[in-house]
């Protein structure tokens, strides 16, 4: 049972890096609201709850594949600040390691859970 939930998570982060990924690539801003709307438009992740999904940006941040900034929009005085999320260069490494979906050994290890 342990097995499959890290197993899940781990698929939960390499999704979430991909999708940050690919608004980066086209120059959207990749923020949490946006990340969740793709992942649940493509079918390719069922998300549980939105908390999984900042808890995964959390994760690649820390381990260094993602960074963030808080984005005010100064048209929209009243709508409160954003956090938007950009992939590092290890991110995309993991993420076109991860793409092959053979998740190799430094995927695995990227993904692994720090002690």
């Amino acid at each position: 049972m342990v097995f499959r939930r890290f197993r899940a998570r781990r698929s939960l982060d390499l999704r979430v890096l991909e999708s940050v990924a690919a608004f980066n690539h086209l120059h959207l801003p990749a923020y949490g609201y946006a990340i969740a709307k793709e992942l649940a438009s493509d079918g390719s992740h069922k998300l549980i709850s939105h908390g999984m999904l900042y808890r995964a940006l959390d994760r690649s941040i820390d381990r260094g594949l993602l960074e963030a900034r808080w984005q005010t929009d100064p048209d929209r005085v009243e709508r409160p600040p954003r956090r938007v999320y950009r992939i590092t260069p290890s991110g995309s490494v993991v993420v076109s390691e991860g793409s092959l979906r053979s998740e190799p050994q430094s995927v695995a290890a990227w993904l692994s859970p720090r002690v």
